[in-house]
């Protein structure tokens, strides 16, 4: 029997950012004003296909006030089933 996600499994594999807005009641663009940046960029990091630079992370760290962190955010990655094919096939190779 296959083990149905629970709200734990999908906190889990939820980008940090996207899970400090959601529980802050924060959109996209707010955090993206905050951070001095646009709201493409901004779910594009939250989808996992664009990885922040340094100083991009340092102004996301800023406008969370440090409640989301460096670690967390390089360390983060998206599941397999959110991943593109692509990516899948690296991972298998």
């Amino acid at each position: 029997m296959q083990k149905k996600p629970g709200p734990t499994d999908e906190a889990a594999s939820e980008h940090p950012l996207r899970a400090y807005r959601r529980k802050h009641g924060l959109s996209q663009d707010a955090i993206a004003q905050a951070a001095a940046t646009t709201k493409a960029t901004i779910s594009r990091i939250e989808a996992g296909s664009l990885d922040p630079t340094m100083d991009l992370m340092r102004r996301l760290i800023a406008a969370t006030r440090g409640r989301v962190t460096a670690d967390e955010l390089i360390a983060w990655s998206p599941p397999p089933q959110q991943q593109s094919p692509e990516a899948a096939d690296e991972a298998t190779t």
